[in-house]
């Protein structure tokens, strides 16, 4: 089977990136018309031989967006003898206006029972109370400012007959009324027919979808009953709990889910600005932000379960979903079974950046991209961790549970035009199979989730084009993996740069706060810089002291998309890993003049050697891709001032590519290229020069004393 993509028609995704032989793993799937399916290994398409049983007939299903909290029904939430809800609401500057939001909902069928503390299309509090069809309400007076914290109130004083809403904002510490409007009212109390409490967004009738989805925080929601409302039925501390469990701090415990987030370990109405990780100040981190756009888990029903057979090799392998003349391509990775021998290559697939970038909408919209993968998502409301929220705030969560269009082999870049994601990687493994190189592929996930004894028995791990984030635990294991004499080919560009996390509750789930990102890229909000899966310190590597180039020996140094150039040796003659590296190159001889990224070799991301950034003592520069032109712009660090180099071109010292190599008495080499362009080169033929160092480099790291006749480096 081939054909066309598009996503309207059919598309899909698994519910994980890689299983071991004998496991199963489930595909879920959107299809508006009858659905085939095969398994091929990729990169070539070839047919493999897996069980498929299908689970459920195919149906369009919607993109499920928006996150909430959901409570059980519980007859005590809707009380007879008097009930007050409370909240406090912060919206973000950028919140847009023109629909209702919902606060705190709970809705029995049709909508006929219950209540709603909402902001209306004009962004005023609202409170309604319903029972056995009777509807009352009452509006505030003046919209919910942006960007200030407000406690919204509604009462039902059974009493006095009335219906009340009240905002309240700080001053000095103290709550201070701004607003308050009451009207009479002749419902005594909001029906029970059954219901469940959401926070959030709203359901009116049993089964019916999720509306009314909220874009901003809300802190300490409670419900109170009884006369003067003076007992506490429910006061839940969305800042505590893990994972989807939301706690109820009141008597009963009505515990609560998050569906699609929302975001914990975000500042709340106590903040102070005095803290600014979550773990040292909890009571002024109270607070979850939630969005209309936001994905946890699309919800698909599975539509195929896909059995790995028990022998299978190890390998990246696609589900192939076809219907009506277009298809999508599932990829998974098959791990190597734990008792076969380790192949002696390690591929980390970097997964961590397929998902980072998956769905963006910011670069395909300004690129104008017309890929049906592109034009799907954005309609779907989707977003990448490129991207901002629909209330300017940028996005700290990417999940796996969705169509994921970096991890399609097909992709193409909107901003360069070639492949990128997986559809790059996959030029790699072709490669390798081409000459006969044997690997086991791996995930960022696997290593996270695994640690160093994830590559053990293998003596080089080689590293994707463009394996730009990393969590604390992945970069252990590649250190590790050195430290203990192991080989590393980072044959990218912009590598291990961008600090994330998995969440250890949620793996499915990624998540990344930018700062100091100089406006190259959203930036998590004030006091959010820290992770709420793991409390790591956002940003960059460098400013956890931890830089690339302390590893790699290279480091981000330029970034654009102009024409990517060629390498030249800068090595001298007669140098022993010069030698071995460009054996078979003709002196001189331009090292990656074409290639499917950009033309080149050094393109698009490029690294650098920069010893006032933490390029150790042992990295030695083989060969240097400069200028780079007007195309490229220079990394911001703040952290050194330039200075004239020996290598630079005309654009400006800093911004090439090096390839170098690194190794340390008792440890194994590393060597990085410094360019995400260079496997580019790699398509098709195995005997341009890129070609040739990338194998020639491979084969030596696969002996027993790589680089012999080069005295490693005593510190």
């Amino acid at each position: 089977m081939s054909a066309s993509v598009d996503w309207d028609v059919v598309v899909g995704y698994a519910d994980r990136l890689s299983a071991l032989p004998g496991e199963r793993l489930r595909v879920m799937a959107s299809c508006a018309a009858e659905l085939e399916a095969e398994v091929v290994r990729l990169p070539g398409r070839e047919p493999a031989p897996f069980g498929l049983s299908e689970l459920a007939g195919p149906a369009p299903q919607p993109a499920r967006t928006g996150s909430s909290v959901e409570v059980p029904h519980d007859d005590a939430l809707r009380p007879r003898d008097g009930l007050a809800v409370s909240v406090w609401v912060w919206l973000a500057p950028g919140a847009p206006a023109g629909e209702r939001r919902a606060l705190i909902a709970t809705w029995g069928e049709a909508g006929a029972d219950g209540y709603a503390l909402c902001l209306d299309r004009d962004r005023r509090p609202r409170f309604e109370v319903a029972s056995a069809g009777r509807r009352e309400s009452v509006v505030g007076g003046e919209p919910l400012p942006l960007g200030v914290w407000s406690r919204v109130a509604g009462t039902l004083d059974r009493e006095a007959g009335t219906l009340s809403i009240s905002r309240f904002e700080l001053a000095g510490g103290e709550e201070r009324p701004v607003d308050a409007r009451s009207t009479p009212s002749t419902v005594h109390g909001p029906g029970r027919a059954p219901g469940p409490l959401l926070l959030g967004a709203e359901r009116r009738g049993a089964g019916g979808a999720l509306e009314s989805h909220l874009d901003g925080k809300l802190e300490a929601p409670t419900v109170l009953a009884g006369p003067a409302s003076a007992t506490t039925v429910a006061a839940w501390a969305l800042g505590e709990g893990r994972g989807r469990e939301v706690v109820d701090r009141g008597p009963l415990g009505l515990h609560g889910r998050c569906r699609n987030g929302p975001i914990r370990g975000v500042t709340g109405h106590d903040w102070r600005g005095d803290a600014h990780d979550w773990r040292c100040a909890r009571g002024q981190y109270g607070a979850m932000h939630f969005h209309a756009d936001a994905v946890d888990d699309l919800g698909w029903d599975p539509v195929l379960e896909v059995e790995v057979p028990d022998r299978c090799p190890s390998g990246v392998h696609a589900v192939v979903l076809a219907a009506a003349g277009r298809e999508d391509l599932v990829p998974f990775v098959v791990r190597r079974a734990p008792e076969a021998d380790p192949a002696p290559v390690a591929v980390l697939l970097p997964t961590f950046t397929y998902l980072a970038y998956s769905c963006e909408r910011a670069a395909p919209a300004l690129a104008g991209s017309e890929r049906p993968e592109d034009r799907w998502a954005e309609r779907q409301r989707l977003r990448s961790l490129y991207d901002r929220h629909e209330d300017g705030v940028a996005v700290y969560e990417a999940s796996l549970l969705r169509p994921l269009t970096q991890l399609r082999p097909g992709y193409r870049c909107a901003q360069h035009g070639g492949p990128h994601g997986l559809a790059q990687d996959l030029i790699l493994l072709g490669f390798l199979e081409r000459r006969g190189i044997r690997f086991d592929p791996l995930t960022d996930h696997d290593l996270d989730a695994e640690g160093a004894a994830a590559l053990a028995g293998h003596r080089t791990v080689i590293t994707g084009a463009h394996p730009e984030y990393a969590s604390e635990r992945l970069l252990e294991a590649l250190e590790s993996h050195v430290r203990g004499g192991g080989h590393l080919a980072y044959l990218g560009g912009n590598g291990l740069n961008g600090c994330v996390s998995v969440d250890p509750d949620r793996r499915h789930v990624l998540e990344l706060r930018r700062n100091d990102t100089q406006g190259l890229a959203p930036q998590a909000l004030a006091g959010e810089h820290h992770h709420a899966a793991t409390g790591a310190f956002g940003g960059d590597w460098r400013r956890h002291g931890r830089p690339e180039h302390r590893l790699l020996g290279v480091g981000l140094s330029a970034f654009g998309a102009g024409p990517a150039v060629d390498y030249h040796r800068v090595a001298e003659a007669g140098d022993p890993v010069a030698e071995a590296v460009f054996a078979g190159l003709e002196p001189g001889a331009p090292i990656g003049d074409r290639g499917e990224v950009l033309g080149g070799a050094a393109g698009y991301e490029v690294d650098s050697l920069e010893p006032r950034l933490g390029s150790p003592a042992d990295a030695r520069v083989l060969a240097t891709a400069a200028p780079l032109g007007s195309g490229y712009s220079r990394w911001p660090d703040d952290t050194i001032e330039d200075v004239d180099h020996p290598l630079a071109g005309d654009g400006g010292p800093r911004m090439r590519a090096d390839m170098v190599v690194r190794r340390r008495p008792g440890e194994g080499v590393v060597f990085s290229v410094g360019s995400i362009a260079w496997t580019g080169c790699l398509a098709g033929d195995d005997a341009n020069p890129v070609a040739r160092v990338t194998e020639n480099v491979l084969r030596e790291l696969g002996r027993a004393s790589p680089f012999a006749g080069h005295a490693p480096a005593d510190d």
